[in-house]
């Protein structure tokens, strides 16, 4: 049997639409990706680098 979910990329996760659009995604059975740079949210000091 072939797996038909779908997934999602939400970009942008730590904004209030990115952090509550994919609650509702999950409940229609999408699968979700979610990525975030949180550059609005930390000075880039703060940020470590991998």
């Amino acid at each position: 049997m072939i797996n038909k979910t779908k997934s999602v990329l939400v970009t942008g996760g730590a904004g209030f639409i990115g952090s509550n659009l994919p609650k509702k995604l999950v409940e229609l059975h999408y699968n979700v990706i979610i990525i975030d740079n949180l550059s609005r949210y930390f000075k880039s000091k703060k940020i470590i680098k991998l």
